[in-house]
């Protein structure tokens, strides 16, 4: 069963007022007409979970006629959100603090007409108003409970949110004097502002649902919870708090608790807000649909809580975003642990660091001995830029704390348990054992040099694995470890590269005016914003790390030079590259996605048809080769793996449709006829029942005698027998819906073959999903060769900005000459500023 609703219309016309799309109904009705008239709306609760919700809805049609629908209102359903118009927002308010009220049930009315309501009202004040043998106990008291002025909905809300507030002063009574999950008070010195204590006495008066809420919540206590339900998002008691001031969302109450909700679709555009404001978000999916839920209830014979199966599958914040609808920089975002092991203040201390790019996934180890100034970590720092750190709580020094504090402007800082959550490195080592993250085939050492050599170091540093680990644990708590570890891109960072690039420390770096200016810290007048005339972003991610480690032997720096001329010479081929590149979208961070399976399939798509465009660069160079100088180039075009072969395998695996996944029309892939032998038998089984649909249409034609009966779909009450008006139907069918000309029903059938149906279009969905991750999975094969093709192309990208700044630079320039000597000198003729324009 289902709360059912009906929604009295009055006649009486407001005019529209817009409703923002932060302050979403919970109920939308399709009307006809125009404009919407006030509407109330009561819930007759008949299921203690509130999963299902139905209505009948009575809507205006035209001048005065009226159209009898009745639909059902799924929370789980996945119908777009649209605002209802003409409604005020108190009226708005109020329809959403009637769903969901716990173990409430409303009688349903039917919509009274406005004679009837001006008769009823007439009739009452007559009666009170003619009674001359003088006022009865009952009439004294009727009389006395009239108000001596109209009741406004302003007066019904303020009463509605004091029954509110009483009501949850004694349910929600250890949110007054919280604790956290080890009992300790907010003024402790060892309070968790993560975590929350609730008593078991609290536990056992929750509703299933809210019991769903609080395992998650509590556990996050200072983190932003967006709950799926339905088709909605919804924040709840201080997070609701914190999105009705930060971004005036509407306040409403439900399932005893005060919310706010935002549409499906907006989640990316609503936790980039938050996350831009400094919070961290929380997303909690439902992982089953109504009919899934209903399935695997049959199947299972044991007792369990009828409610929608929940978890939470993501938690963000401003250093660990990898998802390209909340990335706004096409730069690297890092998140950064530090270990130190340091004696006393007056010693040099040693550092064990990682920092990862979860948008890639690429770690990133280095160990080091510093000096007392900590130079090599302030290098680092400069270099890196991370927006997060994650360091032990009460472990750091004084001096490394103020390095920290001076270079970093505002990070998040994660400052957490040591051992327990900031593992040493033995329990680290365990963790990697047990969790078996890169696989069995992690000793391979001629897949992956790097990945192999940077095992080799951290598996003989106890300090970088203690490091290490603290990054795990905190990857782990945000549900990311697994998709970043597995992908094994790990490798080793040095800071200095003394043997191969000259020494750019964190105070030249500053003074150079590299990556900031000094007069605001942006971009403007930088090294790099000159110099960086990237295409691609992750040919410009690559540019910022050359730009970190200037090449130092002349040989090296040479052979870029004749990288750079030969693009200037060749003008007609930079140009004819430059505009092939332009399509290319980033693949490296959509490769990071398909690896962990978190892609759309149109965002797969776009990847496979940005690899095979890398294939026709190449090829275009490759077509020129005659007329290079540069070694480097030729060594480019030699390098570049042959993907053909791998494209045309995947290819092979899938075609694209638009699929009915969850009621929406979406594009999929799905596999290509006769290929599958599960997915054709799930078609067919389709393809039977609907003929079944049509042969009992047939059937009932004949015997009600009449031959326009039709099937009609309404959202997803679909198969309604439409029967035009004054066609007697039999006397067991249900009527769902109706209009001026028809009514709907169903009969028994075909209220059965809907159930079957349904079920066999949720298998269908399943079937879509998870054929899709063995897509990925056969993508994730060839991960090296992704990986090498993503490399060559930054590195061609990178060679061509360096060439399009020089041609941007003017006149006069020229090449330098260097000379291996043991003196150093450095003549200058003609020198002029490259930023500063001559006129």
């Amino acid at each position: 069963t289902r709360p059912e609703a009906i929604e009295s219309v009055t006649p009486k016309q407001t005019s529209p007022s817009k409703v923002p799309i932060k302050a979403p109904a919970e109920v939308s009705t399709e009307v006809s007409s125009q404009k919407r008239s006030i509407r109330s709306v009561s819930y007759k609760d008949t299921d203690s979970e509130e999963e299902k919700e139905e209505d009948e809805v009575i809507t205006p049609k035209n001048k005065g006629k009226r159209r009898r629908l009745v639909r059902r209102i799924d929370d789980d359903s996945e119908e777009e959100f649209i605002p209802t118009k003409g409604k005020s927002d108190a009226d708005l308010s109020d329809d959403m603090m009637e769903i969901e009220q716990d173990h409430q049930a409303t009688k349903i009315t039917t919509a009274m007409t406005p004679i009837a309501d001006r008769l009823q009202r007439f009739s009452l004040h007559n009666e009170l108003s003619t009674n001359k043998s003088g006022p009865s106990r009952f009439s004294e008291k009727l009389t006395a409970s009239i108000p001596t002025r109209p009741v406004t909905t302003a007066s019904k809300k303020q009463e509605k949110n004091q029954k509110f507030k009483d009501k949850n002063e004694t349910r929600y009574h250890w949110l007054q004097d919280m604790l956290d999950a080890d009992k300790n008070p907010v003024d402790s010195e060892s309070y968790d502002p993560r975590t929350l204590y609730i008593p078991p006495s609290a536990w056992s008066k929750f509703t299933p649902f809210e019991k769903q809420y609080w395992e998650v919540k509590c556990k996050h206590w200072n983190t932003v919870v967006f709950f799926k339900k339905g088709k909605f998002y919804e924040l709840y008691e201080k997070d609701a708090d914190i999105g009705h001031k930060e971004f005036d969302l509407k306040m409403t109450d439900r399932v005893n608790m005060r919310m706010v909700g935002v549409p499906e679709m907006s989640f990316d555009y609503w936790a980039a807000q938050f996350i831009a404001k400094g919070y961290t978000v929380a997303k909690v999916d439902q992982m089953e649909t109504a009919i899934g839920k209903s399935m695997r209830e049959k199947a299972v014979s044991t007792k369990q809580d009828k409610i929608i199966r929940r978890e939470l599958t993501s938690v963000l914040t401003a250093g660990t975003l990898v998802d390209a609808g909340l990335l706004t920089n096409d730069l690297s975002t890092f998140c950064m642990s530090i270990k130190e092991q340091c004696m006393d203040e007056h010693v040099p201390p040693r550092f064990g660091v990682c920092f990862v790019d979860t948008a890639t996934a690429e770690f990133n180890l280095v160990h080091f001995e510093d000096d007392i100034r900590r130079t090599k970590l302030e290098t680092l720092l400069m270099q890196i830029k991370p927006k997060e750190l994650v360091t032990e709580k009460g472990r750091l020094t004084k001096s490394t704390l103020q390095i920290i504090k001076a270079t970093l402007n505002e990070p998040l800082w994660n400052m957490v348990l040591p051992e327990r959550e900031f593992w040493d490195d033995q329990t680290t080592e365990d963790e990697l054992k047990i969790n078996n993250y890169f696989g069995s085939d992690m000793n391979e050492e001629d897949q992956n040099v790097g990945f192999n050599q940077a095992m080799q170091e951290l598996y003989a540093d106890p300090l970088l694995m203690s490091a290490f680990g603290g990054m795990i644990w905190y990857l782990r708590s945000l549900k990311l470890e697994k998709d970043l570890l597995s992908a094994k891109h790990i490798v080793m960072y040095d800071p200095i590269r003394q043997g191969t690039s000259l020494v750019l420390d964190g105070q030249t770096l500053a003074n150079l005016e590299i990556f900031q200016n000094s007069h605001d810290q942006g971009l403007q007048g930088t090294v790099f914003k000159l110099l960086a005339n990237n295409i691609t972003p992750f040919g410009k991610r690559l540019f910022k790390r050359w730009l970190c480690h200037p090449l130092r032997q002349i040989k090296d720096i040479n052979a870029r030079l004749d990288a750079v001329e030969d693009f200037m010479r060749l003008f007609d081929l930079h140009s004819t590259i430059a505009k092939q590149m332009t399509s290319l979208p980033d693949i490296e961070r959509l490769m990071s996605r398909i690896h962990s399976g978190n892609v759309k399939v149109k965002e797969f798509l776009v990847a496979l048809d940005g690899f095979k465009e890398t294939q026709n660069v190449m090829n275009v160079l490759k077509e020129n080769e005659s007329q290079l100088k540069s070694e480097l180039l030729v060594n480019l075009i030699n390098q570049f793996p042959d993907i053909s072969a791998m494209l045309n395998e995947l290819y092979d695996l899938f075609t694209t449709a638009d699929v009915n996944v969850d009621y929406q029309k979406v594009k999929a892939m799905i596999p290509k006829s006769g290929k599958n032998d599960i997915w054709d038998g799930i078609i067919d089984r389709i393809h039977e029942i609907e003929g079944e649909f049509d042969t009992h249409l047939a059937l009932l034609k004949k015997q009600i005698k009449c031959s326009k009966l039709a099937y009609k779909d309404l959202g997803k009450d679909i198969y309604q027998i439409e029967v035009p008006k004054g066609v007697s139907v039999p006397r067991d069918w249900v009527q769902l819906s109706n209009t001026v000309s028809v009514n709907r029903y169903w009969d028994n059938t075909v209220k059965s073959l809907v159930t079957t149906y349904k079920e066999q279009l949720e298998t269908k969905n399943e079937f879509v999903k998870n054929f899709a991750k063995e897509v990925y999975a056969q993508f994730d094969k060839f991960y090296p060769a992704w990986l090498s093709v993503v490399n060559s192309i930054a590195q061609l990208d990178a060679l061509m900005g360096l060439a399009k700044g020089s041609m941007n630079m003017g006149e006069p320039a020229c090449r330098p000459v260097l000379l291996d000597q043991e003196r150093s000198v450095i003549e200058f003729e003609d020198l002029r500023h490259p930023c500063v324009d001559p006129g």
